[in-house]
């Protein structure tokens, strides 16, 4: 029944195969999430905001002592998580893209973009305090805070020149609206 659902609803066949997939992943996606316990959940759609789900910044937001157990055990049951290579000692993990997506799409469906934009907002400021000016810039723009981007700028913009990495600062310019453009 998905089958014949997602073959009428999309008129090219080539992209048959992708359109499955993702409408297989939201229906067990669903399926799973909606049988979880609404801690995990709540876990789940917060982080969802992080491009890599790093212990020492989920510990900044969320309670310590649950964060890896929570991880861990949806890793050991493949819930669309997984660990990814890590410089440090704590392990770090990736929700599958889709998962990610799903995830998202439920944290403003359920708490709205406002709460997405100031997750996004307080995870830029951890990663300004940890000194990932990329990452820091990355969640500021999400988060449409452009006062803290254009600090950023300010702050490393000089830098960025001298190292060549213009097209990197240009990028950074390119999302601020254009009446806070000097």
């Amino acid at each position: 029944t998905l089958m014949a659902e997602s073959i009428r609803r999309l008129n090219d066949p080539v992209k048959i195969p992708d359109r499955l997939s993702e409408d297989l992943f939201s229906y067990f996606s669903q399926e799973i999430y909606t049988h979880l316990p609404v801690s995990i959940r709540d876990f789940l759609i917060q982080t969802s905001v992080l491009d890599e789900i790093e212990l020492d910044v989920v510990n900044q937001i969320f309670n310590p002592d649950q964060a890896l157990t929570i991880l861990t055990e949806l890793e050991k049951r493949n819930l669309f998580i997984q660990r990814i290579e890590s410089d440090g000692e704590t392990p770090r993990f990736k929700y599958h893209h889709l998962f990610k997506e799903f995830l998202q799409e439920d944290l403003i469906k359920s708490r709205g973009r406002d709460h997405h934009q100031r997750l996004s907002r307080t995870i830029g400021s951890i990663f300004w305090e940890k000194r990932d000016h990329e990452s820091a810039v990355n969640y500021f723009i999400q988060a449409r805070a452009f006062d803290d981007l254009i600090r950023i700028i300010k702050a490393k913009g000089t830098d960025y020149i001298i190292t060549g990495k213009v097209a990197q600062l240009e990028k950074w310019l390119g999302h601020l609206p254009e009446d806070r453009v000097e």
